[in-house]
């Protein structure tokens, strides 16, 4: 069992339009790894979920103890809250899915964050 913390983002300009994901996994050893990639046509939510897949996708194992820190209070609420989603449904059950034999941990970062606060390393 490790202990992985990760920081994930997407977006999307113009919401629709093209967009991108992006993460920043510490992992158990200390090692720092950055993912990210393009994507066509999504809406800002599908490109945070999207990072939020990829990051346990990439850097976790069942039995992995996760915090996952991100400034979008849609991906920890339909994620973590059981709030229910009219769209996105697929990338929500995949994040759901993955998410399962791993104990994650949600936690809320401001977009607006001060980069100086090592928990906003991603937005640097």
């Amino acid at each position: 069992m490790a202990n992985i913390k990760m920081w994930v983002d997407g977006s999307a300009e113009p919401n629709p339009g093209p967009g991108g994901w992006g993460v920043v996994a510490i992992l158990d050893n200390g090692e720092e790894k950055r993912v990210g990639d393009s994507l066509e046509h999504v809406t800002n939510n599908q490109a945070e979920l999207v990072a939020c897949l990829k990051g346990i996708q990439l850097f976790t194992r069942p039995g992995d103890k996760v915090e996952i820190y991100s400034d979008s209070k849609y991906v920890i609420g339909v994620a973590s809250k059981g709030w229910k989603a009219k769209k996105n449904r697929d990338l929500i059950e995949a994040v759901i899915k993955e998410s399962m034999g791993r104990s994650i941990t949600y936690v809320y970062v401001p977009s607006e964050a001060n980069p100086a606060d090592p928990l906003s390393r991603m937005w640097l």
